[in-house]
């Protein structure tokens, strides 16, 4: 992530960690302002010690904004990714385990892959709310409670 703009997005539908590989891999990279530039599909991706190396896979160049400019398909094709099978690992986190900026980042990245994103959304929006609520209701019990009543 360069600033505000995203550079390359990744996700895989599953993830194997006996194995190392994921499988339904999307590639989306972006370029100036955040305007997608190529998708990349494909069926697996395998950890060969240094890199990810996708298998059976098609691109699409997206790169004049005027739909898709051409495909091309490719047997292998290195992942632009520098995680290793252990970050992944670590990244598979369930969004109460995510810091707010985490959450931020993480919420940017799905709407960009136009994925739906409420339930991280709700969580942090929950860390906000749940302490706000709990610290306007004491006030407003204080304020009840420090008045006086005559009867």
């Amino acid at each position: 992530m360069n600033g505000n703009d995203l550079g390359t997005l990744m996700y895989a539908k599953s993830y194997n960690a006996e194995t190392k590989q994921l499988s339904m891999i999307t590639v989306q990279q972006f370029g100036e302002g955040g305007k997608l530039q190529q998708v990349e599909n494909a069926d697996t991706a395998v950890w060969n010690g240094q890199y990810w190396v996708m298998q059976s896979g098609i691109i699409y160049d997206i790169s004049a904004g005027d739909g898709v400019e051409r495909t091309m398909k490719f047997k292998e094709q290195s992942l632009p990714i520098k995680s290793a099978p252990k970050d992944i690992q670590q990244d598979q986190r369930k969004p109460e385990e995510l810091t707010i900026k985490e959450l931020r980042h993480q919420i940017k990245a799905y709407k960009a892959a136009y994925t739906n994103a409420n339930k991280l959304e709700m969580e942090m929006y929950q860390r906000f709310t749940i302490p706000l609520a709990s610290f306007v209701f004491a006030l407003s019990r204080c304020s009840i409670g420090s008045s006086k009543t005559t009867f």
